[in-house]
């Protein structure tokens, strides 16, 4: 026998609501995926995320529906073709920090993009070891 509590219909109608917004806002938000389902799942309980998919997918989700809806992100195939949209120049912090600290820009053969913000800056000046990336 199975005994199904209001409680939990109400768990299962709230992961459908939340699966259904991540697909309406993934056509509609410039947000990336993951921060567009982690926006999403604000404020939803522990136990209703282990019965959503898991949060990779949900992102591939968004990225399909986007795919589908003809918002496909461009993939650069040259260092000049990189533009970098204005909503990732500055810092999500309460500082809004500039984010993008440096650019040689689209006409330098040997582009040079450096991510950082001052504050980033300024912990990475106590340190004694970090790691770069190159690429």
């Amino acid at each position: 026998m199975i005994t199904i509590t209001v409680h939990h219909l109400l768990e299962l109608n709230w992961q459908e609501l939340k699966k259904d917004n991540i697909n309406k806002a993934a056509v509609t938000s410039s947000l990336s995926p993951r921060a567009l389902v982690s926006k999403q799942l604000a404020g939803i309980s522990d136990k209703a995320k282990t019965e959503l998919p898991k949060l990779k997918n949900l992102e591939k989700t968004v990225g399909r529906k986007r795919y589908a809806n003809g918002q496909q992100v461009p993939v650069p195939h040259s260092l000049s073709e990189i533009c970098i949209p204005e909503n990732l120049k500055r810092t999500l912090t309460d500082l809004h920090e500039n984010f993008l600290l440096a650019d040689t820009g689209s006409d330098d053969s040997e582009r040079i993009i450096i991510f950082a913000s001052r504050t980033d800056l300024a912990r990475l000046a106590t340190c004694d070891v970090f790691i770069a990336q190159i690429i």
